[in-house]
């Protein structure tokens, strides 16, 4: 009888070390990680007419930046009407991560960057870094890529015409 108390009495024990380490070890690896909102002011539009359109890449889907806007690639993608040549956009709750921005002036409102038929765009483009693009196309992921943490922060975005 005595053997069997013993075991009894330490099986408790041992749940009671399992269950502790086990909830420690979950509440330390379901903490929440900050999301931050991304604040994107953008200018040098030629005029009001039309709207800003932004789409916001991820690093994982760096291959799609900047033409595959269409897909699933943008994590957020922001319209907002132009006013005195400016407009300031949001991307909330962007989770910490290495992301670019594209953004053009949608003159049109059909939604995507209209090109010349030789190639470069009819509407103002502009990226994140104010990286440029190449002689024969959009500049690199690395190129515009930016580092977001779990604090707020803020991307300019002046627009150019080719």
């Amino acid at each position: 009888m005595l053997i069997v108390m013993r075991i009894y009495s330490w099986k408790p024990k041992i749940s009671l070390f399992v269950w502790l380490a086990l909830g420690s070890g979950l509440l330390v690896t379901s903490l929440p990680v900050k999301a931050a909102d991304l604040r994107i002011e953008i200018e040098n539009f030629k005029g009001d007419k039309g709207v800003a359109v932004i789409f916001l890449f991820e690093d994982k889907n760096r291959k799609n930046f900047p033409l595959d806007i269409e897909k699933k690639a943008p994590l957020c993608k922001q319209t907002k009407r132009i006013k005195k040549q400016k407009v300031l956009l949001y991307c909330k709750g962007i989770p910490p991560g290495r992301y670019a921005l594209f953004a053009f002036h949608d003159e049109n409102e059909n939604d995507q960057p209209d090109h010349h038929w030789y190639g470069p765009p009819k509407e103002a483009i502009g990226f994140s870094n104010q990286a440029k693009p190449k002689t024969f196309g959009p500049p690199d992921f690395d190129e515009a890529a930016f580092n977001l943490g779990s604090e707020d922060i803020t991307i300019n975005i002046v627009l150019s015409v080719f």
